[in-house]
């Protein structure tokens, strides 16, 4: 049965299929693109990394790889559907704020536009996203039957 929720890949899991998860892109690939999405903090995210590894480079060489991971990425985020931290996620974060969990704000903002678009969170990080009450996670990492 095809589900029709979006599937919201978390900094972690878009980092996997980056690097060839075998898993994650098989799962992914089983998604309709027009489900397909990140959010616009796992973007952010994605992008702080690429810079300081642009402000770390040392020499030349290592400028122009750190350059071309930067375009790269840029290039990535074109590709997918990014959600916006809008009006609407904006009420879910405060609500999640007055929780008192301990989730990174970072990833409550990804939870937060997560649950204002009724997506499921694809994500590895299951020990922080388990502490939001009603935010559907899955974890692309494991075998359908370990979930």
């Amino acid at each position: 049965m095809m589900t029709t929720e979006l599937r919201v890949l978390d900094t972690d899991t878009l980092s996997l299929l980056k690097r060839g998860h075998k898993q994650v892109i098989e799962r992914l690939d089983a998604v309709p693109l027009v489900l397909r999405t990140t959010t616009v903090v796992t973007a952010e995210e994605h992008l702080r990394g690429r810079m300081a590894q642009i402000s770390r480079a040392k020499n030349m060489k290592q400028l122009i790889s750190a350059y071309w991971q930067f375009q790269d990425t840029l290039l990535d985020l074109t590709k997918i559907h990014i959600l916006s931290f809008d009006e609407h996620a904006a009420i879910f974060f405060q609500n999640l704020q007055h929780l008192k969990t301990r989730v990174g704000t970072s990833d409550l903002r990804i939870a937060a536009i997560t649950l204002a678009n009724n997506g499921i969170l694809i994500t590895a990080n299951q020990r922080h996203f388990r502490q939001i009450p009603g935010l559907p996670t899955e974890d692309w990492t494991l075998r359908l039957s370990e979930e």
